[in-house]
């Protein structure tokens, strides 16, 4: 899937294009940072875990992305991790 070849580019050193708005990109960034705890999360984000859920599941409707996966919270956390670098870069 998608991921799964962000993640071979990102792997091979390749610059990755963002492809979630702000607002997803912020909500993903803040599950890495803690751990993945969707409490902490949301804390962070200053919103409700209710919240937090809805925009998840718009993340799941829009892009098919379950991050209760395993293996989609580690493609997510390099995808997190190369496109905030590239922002940093330039």
């Amino acid at each position: 899937g998608a991921l799964r070849s962000v993640a071979r580019s990102v792997l091979a050193g390749e610059r990755v294009e963002r492809r979630f708005d702000e607002s997803a990109q912020r909500v993903l960034e803040a599950l890495v940072a803690t751990g993945w705890s969707k409490a902490a999360a949301a804390r962070r984000l200053r919103v409700s875990r209710q919240r937090l859920y809805e925009r998840l599941a718009a993340l799941n409707a829009r892009h098919g992305i379950d991050v209760d996966l395993p293996q989609t919270r580690v493609e997510l956390a390099l995808e997190v991790w190369a496109v905030r670098m590239a922002d940093l870069v330039g």
